[in-house]
């Protein structure tokens, strides 16, 4: 028969210290061992990095808290001092469109408007190749427009004669060069009319959803993307009426 001795080889740890304290003699005391805390396991993420860096402003504008906004660059700056939807949802864009650009230039609120917050309603500033002058990036979900938008379009770019083009993007979207910032709020209200927008279509926003080129004519079709795209951008933009808590992105 094995003896008791070997038979503690097989014992798991904490029975064998059981039976081994089970023989102590009694009275003698044992000095107190402290055990030290378990090393975090590999790859856990620190507590303080999994606390949310943004918080929301009132009307669902995203920024950086206070503590996080060390060493930004230039245009995080500048959407921190003013939202830049703001120039639509706001009707800014029309005090900012009857003001020269001499003027708007003198005053950095107002440049930085012109040259970075009119990106989030789709209009770049083409200050060093044709100065006062923009190209205006439409949202054309899935890249469908209608016979009556394209004319619309159309009318627009011809207004501006040689300063005029438009360009056809890889993401299946138009781009209208040529835009002066007089012109802009007439613009918009055309686009709205013919059912386009231009809003969020740059910067630190969800760019033009694209689809098949070929919905609704491909006989082989599993799913016809149109509705689909259609609805993203709509929820993106809260049907062209801007949509703060994702222009921030």
């Amino acid at each position: 028969m094995a003896s008791s001795a070997s038979l503690q080889r097989f014992l798991p740890p904490s029975a064998h210290a059981a039976s081994s304290s089970s023989r102590r003699r009694p009275g003698r005391a044992r000095a107190a061992v402290s055990v030290p805390s378990p090393a975090p396991a590999a790859g856990e993420v620190p507590a303080e990095r999994l606390e949310p860096r943004v918080e929301q402003r009132e009307g669902g504008y995203w920024v950086l808290k206070e503590k996080y906004r060390t060493g930004l660059n230039p245009q995080e700056k500048v959407k921190l001092e003013k939202e830049p939807m703001g120039l639509f949802m706001e009707g800014g864009i029309k005090d900012l469109a009857k003001i020269p650009m001499e003027e708007i230039d003198a005053a950095k609120l107002t440049k930085d408007d012109v040259d970075v917050r009119l990106k989030w309603l789709g209009l770049f500033h083409r200050r060093k190749h044709q100065y006062g002058r923009f190209m205006m990036r439409l949202k054309l979900p899935n890249g469908v427009t209608t016979s009556e938008q394209t004319r619309y379009l159309a009318s627009v770019i011809e207004a501006y004669g040689a300063d005029g083009c438009a360009d056809v993007t890889t993401r299946q979207n138009w781009q209208i060069r040529g835009v002066t910032l007089p012109d802009v709020p007439a613009i918009l209200e055309g686009l709205r009319a013919v059912g386009l927008t231009s809003l969020q279509s740059g910067m630190d926003n969800v760019r033009n959803p694209v689809g098949n080129p070929l919905a609704g004519i491909d006989p082989d079709e599993i799913v016809d993307t149109r509705s689909y795209t259609n609805l993203l951008s709509s929820y993106i933009t809260n049907n062209s009426q801007g949509n703060p808590t994702i222009t921030n992105l």
